[in-house]
């Protein structure tokens, strides 16, 4: 890790198998137009059946619903770096309800998507309603339990320009009091089927509030409904016997290796795996999402003999099979029909909506996969080709492919086009940031891909009575630029803010405007004009709170800090560790120090800020004379974060000002030799995550390295100028974040004297004496 930000917040926070496949076994292909085998379900409808939905049917979500808020940067910032966010929104999230909105923008029908989750009794939560309930009367929000905080989710969205497809690091704040099992009795899930204004065509499971998830699929099984579970990660036993319930399954590329790993590291052997260890032969279909690649399904086939070429199943490996298909596709030339961007005179589509995948490709034969006595037909979808330049953010791409398959699903529509579709609605997603923004509504899909969802039923509107609907709809997300992440992000412009006179698109406005000043008083004026709009907006407090901090306002910044936290405590939140790190800040700066150091142990317990905030209460210690607490908080940090550069910079300097010289001396060379210390264009860091051993090894392998180039007569100064030992060559790095005394005790330790010089916080420079 890089510098602690003594004056600032933190940052915010399965391949294949593959081999050639010889010639004598390839598998047979065809396109989807061609005549298929139907695969049966126990109610006699047909996944290939190539037809479509006849009538609308709801789709009932169980699962994660909460606040999303993400920052589009473009790059990964460095601990303790600051950077300017591109844009940031603030929407709803969570698997269930993005999966329910492309569910609720592809129908037709009131009440096509009910979403159970449990949302925080707070304003957030009051306000992720009202966001949902903008959807129509398309989205039903009736069956949401109320109680606690409401769950959110910061996200990173990295566009590298080296990149094609964009990163995204999520950070995600559960609710403090998630729905538990208790809560819901068994006639309130007698009530979720027996009260639903629309009959209920699929349950769709995101594989969390899974002990009231058991209990809703059972019901839902002995009502005859059909049930789809998603499988993104490992969620232990409970998501296992969920699994078991399933008549479908989606899983992410990673899940089945993650659950059945294997020594040749084989995506086909691992599905194969889940296939027949769980999933039961309830499940008719599993598909796999495969990213940028696209997606494969398993149509499942009870058959020993092939009905369509009367030979005895034959076994295959599933690598092979998809293999081959993706060599195929890639190797099928463009047509006409597939794979051409889309015009239309439409009035409706506008230029965005123009990615149309191709047709899937489907084995002309069930497979015995593996050998494992496991049969089915292989699909594969490829995934519509995004320039790089389209591409903006990936966040809720599965959610938008498993809510229009669970659209499909639940009328009956044909799987393959229906997939299709997915895709479509999936790569839409992505042309805008977050998980939401992007999801085309009906009529602005092409009639060619919304063909398996055209219903007769005489009950449903025109589609001309639902055009509109993007534009009738206030998105309530909110978008801003960040100056730099050490502002708070506005979450109280997203909550209500005590009653409903405050206008909303002004404060955004505002915030905008603050948050993209060129000058501290553009900045500062901006920020009180959104007070005096919002006098209890905690997040406009604490931001402008945080801009006088930085521009050395001491007093002004206490004054609004403190208030944006009372704030908050009054309302039954937990003050913000962010804010209570910075308050700390201040109040060191006017010489509060017993203070200070208690904001930096309370904003401590929240796991996001421990070891800043950790940082500087050791810090604080050591400004005020407490060099043994100083010493022993460092080396609580370091033991955790042996690359906190910053705090091992620090621990020298304690030492050394504390008279233990070995100590210092021990400690400087430990920060020379860690991480980058070797002068190699990358850190040892990139390969900790694989153990012990990998590490321990890159480290040896950039000390060789180096001795080879001064071998080679390369100077300490060629081996980079951002090395630790460069980077703390001089009291530069550390100036104006640390407080003036351990400043000058690394000022001293540098220039091998017991006394050492620092800029203190009124301006003077004053001068230290050591042991």
């Amino acid at each position: 890790k890089m510098v602690t930000n003594f004056l600032s917040s933190p940052t915010l926070s399965s391949s294949f198998g593959r081999r050639v496949l010889p010639s004598s076994r390839r598998v047979h292909i065809t396109k989807t137009r061609r005549r298929r085998r139907k695969v049966s379900l126990n109610n006699n409808e047909t996944l290939l059946e190539g037809g479509c939905c006849e009538k609308e049917k709801a789709v009932l979500g169980v699962g994660s619903c909460g606040l999303d808020i993400l920052a589009r940067l473009e790059k990964f910032p460095q601990p303790d770096e600051k950077t300017r966010s591109e844009t940031l929104v603030m929407e709803v999230g969570g698997n269930c309800a993005n999966a329910l909105t492309a569910v609720s923008r592809l129908s037709e029908a009131s009440s096509s998507s009910i979403l159970f989750t449990k949302i925080g009794d707070d304003a957030t939560g009051k306000d992720i309603i009202s966001i949902l309930e903008r959807e129509g009367d398309t989205f039903d929000t009736s069956k949401v339990v109320h109680g606690g905080t409401s769950p959110s989710t910061y996200i990173i969205c990295v566009k590298d320009k080296a990149n094609d497809d964009p990163t995204r690091t999520c950070i995600h704040t559960p609710s403090n009091e998630p729905l538990m099992n208790s809560e819901v009795t068994d006639a309130d899930i007698d009530s979720l089927f027996a009260s639903s204004p629309r009959e209920i065509g699929l349950a769709y499971f995101d594989g969390r509030l899974t002990d009231v998830a058991l209990r809703i699929a059972i019901k839902a099984r002995s009502l005859g409904i059909k049930i789809l579970v998603e499988a993104e990660r490992l969620r232990g036993d409970d998501l296992d016997a969920l699994l078991k319930l399933a008549d479908f399954c989606v899983c992410s590329k990673s899940y089945p290796q993650e659950k059945y790993p294997n020594d040749t590291n084989s995506f086909g052997t691992a599905l194969t795996e889940m296939a027949n260890s769980t999933l039961s032969d309830r499940c008719k279909l599993l598909i796999a999402t495969l990213g940028s690649r696209g997606s494969v399904a398993l149509l499942f086939d009870d058959a020993s003999v092939d009905t369509d070429t009367g030979a005895t199943v034959l076994a295959r490996s599933v690598d092979e099979i998809i293999e081959e298909m993706e060599r195929a596709f890639q190797s099928r030339k463009q047509s006409e029909e597939s794979g051409t961007p889309y015009s239309s005179s439409s009035s409706l589509l506008s230029s965005s909506y123009r990615y149309i995948p191709e047709h899937a490709l489907i084995s002309d034969r069930v497979y015995n996969l593996n050998g494992s006595g496991k049969r089915a037909k292989v699909v594969f979808q490829p995934a519509a080709r995004i320039s790089s330049e389209d591409m903006v953010d990936t966040t809720g791409a599965g959610d938008a492919f498993i809510g229009t398959v669970a659209k499909g699903l639940s009328c009956g529509a044909d799987i393959l086009k229906t997939l299709r579709l997915a895709t479509f609605v999936a790569a839409q997603k992505c042309l805008q940031v977050g998980a939401r923004a992007g999801l085309p509504f009906r009529e602005e899909v092409p009639e060619e891909l919304m063909y398996p969802f055209a219903a007769s039923s005489g009950e449903l509107p025109t589609a001309t009575s639902r055009k509109g609907r993007r534009s009738a709809m206030t998105t309530g997300a909110i978008s801003a630029f960040l100056l730099a992440f050490s502002f708070s992000a506005p979450n109280e412009t997203f909550a209500a803010i005590n009653g409903s006179s405050v206008d909303m698109n002004k404060l955004s406005q505002l915030f905008n405007q603050a948050m993209n000043a060129s000058s501290y008083e553009d900045a500062e004026n901006a920020w009180s004009k959104a007070i005096e709009l919002a006098p209890n907006n905690s997040a406009a407090l604490s931001n402008r709170g945080t801009l006088r901090l930085q521009a050395g306002q001491w007093s002004a910044a206490i004054e609004d800090l403190q208030r944006s936290i009372e704030i908050d405590v009054k309302e039954g939140k937990t003050a913000d560790a962010s804010v209570l790190n910075n308050l700390g800040n201040a109040k060191g700066a006017v010489g509060d120090w017993e203070s200070a150091m208690d904001d930096f142990l309370k904003a401590s317990k929240d796991d996001s800020m421990r070891e800043i905030a950790l940082a500087n209460y050791a810090l604080a210690a050591f400004e005020t004379g407490m060099d043994e607490l100083a010493v022993k908080t460092a080396q609580t940090i370091l033991r955790k974060d042996p690359e906190f550069w910053d705090m091992r910079a620090a621990l020298t300097a304690f030492h050394w000002g504390a008279g233990d010289l070995d100590k210092a001396e021990y400690e400087w060379q430990t920060l020379c030799t860690s991480g980058r210390g070797f002068g190699q264009s990358e850190s040892a860091e990139g390969v900790r995550s694989f153990g012990d051993v990998a590490y321990a090894s890159k480290l040896l392998e950039q000390q060789l390295k180096q001795q080879l180039d001064i071998a080679a007569g390369v100077t300490e100064d060629e081996l980079g100028n951002d090395t630790p030992c460069q980077l703390y060559k001089t009291t530069d790095t550390v100036a104006g974040r640390w407080p003036p005394r351990p400043t000058a005790a690394l000022d001293a330790y540098l220039r091998v004297k017991d006394v050492g010089q620092a800029l203190d916080y009124d301006g003077i420079v004053k001068e230290y004496k050591f042991k």
